[in-house]
């Protein structure tokens, strides 16, 4: 079995996107990994001068976002037997690709798969969901929006309130921040749709995915520890790029309000 492993960067810090590379070693597997630097000056050129693993490619001349630095990625890729997305502010865990590859090969019918992620802090971060909604986003955007009860009931069910994360679970909605896809099948989905700049695409994929009869799993097996910025939240720009793509998504796939 190999791995191809695909990072996309854009103005990462240096040292968060280190430890994240430093984390991608697994001596039990054969893989690769493809790096997209969509930085305006190629600076973490540097940084895979001595990685003979890695392929650099620098395209901050188009940066095509999320989904589109990640097709690329896989069109200059070998056939492989997976496909393992990681964000660059994401760190495996100590042989987390070996436990990937480990639960992959126990569903044959496997279309994407993530594991449990938690803050560098050691606690979890809820990042599985149930399709997004309007209402649920709305009160996850907007806290004082939850004081109305159908706004309340509607982030429950999107973020899945009630969900163990000991346990494995068919999954709506895998966050593009760790997945891992078998190399047929993101070549049958076509990969992420290049209308997503940013957000959402990985609702996208899944449910498409989904949609093509796989399944969509999440297992506590494999662990990784992300810095998870949400920068709609912080950024103007992102924000207006959030409300972007989530009129793409609804226009795409139907205004499901609640």
């Amino acid at each position: 079995m190999n791995v191809t492993v695909s990072i996309v960067a854009y103005n990462t810090s240096l040292e968060i996107l280190s430890k994240c590379v430093d984390s991608i070693r697994d001596r039990n597997i054969v893989w690769n990994g493809i790096f997209i630097d969509h930085s305006p000056d190629s600076r973490y050129k540097s940084l895979f001068e001595n990685r003979e693993q890695w392929q650099y490619f620098m395209r901050g001349h188009i940066n095509d976002g999320f989904g589109g630095g990640n097709n690329f990625a896989m069109s200059q890729a070998k056939k492989s037997d997976y496909i393992l997305l990681v964000n660059p502010d994401l760190y495996l865990e100590e042989n987390s690709i070996s436990d990937m590859l480990t639960f992959a090969r126990s569903k044959p019918n496997l279309g994407i798969f993530t594991g449990k992620i938690t803050y560098p802090n050691g606690s979890l971060q809820r990042l599985n969901k149930k399709n997004p909604t309007v209402f649920g986003l709305m009160g996850r955007r907007f806290p004082f929006l939850q004081k109305i009860s159908i706004i309340t009931k509607a982030v429950k069910e999107y973020e899945m309130s009630d969900m163990n994360y000991e346990s494995e679970m068919d999954i709506e909605f895998i966050s593009g921040c760790w997945m891992l896809i078998p190399y047929h099948v993101w070549y049958e989905v076509k990969g992420f749709d290049p209308r997503f700049f940013l957000y959402f695409e990985d609702a996208d994929l899944t449910r498409r995915i989904k949609n093509l009869g796989y399944r969509t799993l999440y297992a506590p097996s494999a662990r990784a520890i992300h810095e998870y910025q949400r920068g709609s939240h912080k950024s103007f720009k992102l924000f207006i790029l959030f409300i972007r793509s989530m009129i793409q998504y609804f226009t795409k796939w139907g205004w499901q309000w609640k």
